[in-house]
């Protein structure tokens, strides 16, 4: 696994489920069907885009998401 130092300390980052599900409750596609709103998490499909564009959210996201299975993890603003 790669990690990440911030601050004085290191994070290893994951990238499996928790990672996923992570991404999926920040890229969400809302569709009406029948009357009912519906919200679905599209995750990593969507991040790939923002990422290939180098766009700073996405790449944010992406190591918070990598960090989900810390039950400590740094604050944004580190």
């Amino acid at each position: 696994m790669k990690s990440i130092k911030i601050g004085d300390k290191d994070y290893e980052l994951n990238f499996g489920i928790r990672f996923s599900r992570a991404l999926s409750r920040v890229y969400t596609m809302e569709r009406n069907i029948e009357g009912n709103t519906m919200k679905f998490g599209l995750g990593v499909r969507m991040v790939v885009g923002y990422l290939e564009t180098a766009d700073p959210d996405a790449i944010f996201n992406s190591y918070k998401a990598a960090l989900a299975k810390h039950k400590k993890m740094p604050t944004d603003e580190q």
